[in-house]
């Protein structure tokens, strides 16, 4: 099993961050207020500019040991690949909700694996993206599955995409370098598509535990379309200060947990005009059948948030609007 809970060395790491990027604001100035930009591209009411030093304060949340890291994927600037990968790019039809929430122009994407069988087990693979428009692929055929110990990367605009199949396990992974590639070697930019973990076209049952996100280009974890799932012990964590898109670190758009606790997102930071980066986008989802209309519903699963230019932001609309 990986190692667990490193909260203390990503606070160092965030304060040095930080501490790099104190000649101003983070994103806004007084004519330009903070606001957050969901996948949906949809504008969020705005929040008041927050400065460096208004980032250092904590939520009063509980910091519980979530998320796991595997080694050698230490994070330490971009992970990239000693060569390219040689796996073949396969074409699929996945439904309208992925094509649309990866801007995908046509009726068809590409994927590096996909799994289409049911109650299949997955475990302690290394799934490489090899630029293709996702790395792994679960067809709503699957349900059942479970992904575990694994390592999921280098898709061009999604690492994992789990597309209608129900009670999918996604437990223990590393995902990363998910978004526009140079070559082989992950090079970010301000396109709205690089989800690192995308659940869509109403799965119900899934479980999503103790996985790491990191080095994506728009969202860490994303949900929408009616999905239901636990969401638990997740370390998901930004880019620092980018001034090219702002990332989300959790971002849930209609979605019925069934448990939501016990998540840490660190590190979405936006330094560009008018947007924010937001740790957890809550957007007309319910927990436990009660809908989620404030922060503290979020805040009272010990799901912690630091070093966002927006930690939690709920609305009651299901497109973050």
């Amino acid at each position: 099993m990986f190692v667990i809970s490193r909260f203390q060395v990503w606070s160092a790491v965030a304060a040095s961050l930080l501490a790099g990027c104190s000649a101003g604001p983070i994103s806004a100035t007084a004519s330009a207020p903070v606001v957050s930009q969901s996948m949906l591209g949809s504008t969020l009411p705005a929040a008041a500019a927050r400065s460096p030093q208004d980032l250092g304060a904590r939520e009063e949340v509980g910091i519980a040991g979530a998320g796991k890291h595997p080694q050698p994927f230490a994070r330490g600037g971009h992970v990239t690949r000693a060569r390219p990968n040689t796996v073949a790019c396969t074409t699929i039809s996945p439904s309208a909700d992925v094509l649309s929430g990866l801007e995908e122009p046509g009726s068809t994407a590409t994927a590096a694996y996909v799994i289409s069988t049911p109650d299949g087990a997955y475990s302690k693979q290394n799934y490489d993206g090899s630029e293709c428009d996702i790395a792994v692929y679960v067809a709503a055929s699957a349900s059942g599955s479970k992904i575990s110990d694994s390592t999921i990367h280098d898709g061009i605009r999604a690492g994992l995409v789990v597309d209608g199949a129900s009670n999918v396990s996604v437990v223990g992974n590393a995902l990363y370098n998910v978004g526009d590639h140079n070559g082989a070697v992950y090079a970010p930019d301000g396109v709205q598509y690089g989800f690192a973990l995308m659940l869509v076209n109403a799965g119900t049952g899934e479980t999503v535990m103790n996985n790491s996100v990191f080095d994506y280009q728009k969202d860490g974890i994303l949900a929408f379309d009616n999905v239901s799932l636990a969401l638990t012990q997740n370390e998901v964590t930004g880019a620092g200060p980018v001034s090219y898109i702002a990332s989300n670190g959790i971002e849930m758009d209609g979605v019925a947990f069934s448990t939501f606790a016990s998540n840490r997102v660190l590190l979405n930071q936006y330094t560009g005009p008018y947007y924010g980066a937001a740790g957890y986008l809550i957007c007309g989802d319910t927990l436990a059948g009660t809908p989620i209309t404030n922060k503290s519903q979020v805040k009272s699963g010990h799901n912690f948030g630091l070093y966002n230019n927006i930690e939690i932001y709920v609305s009651p609309n299901s497109d973050c609007s």
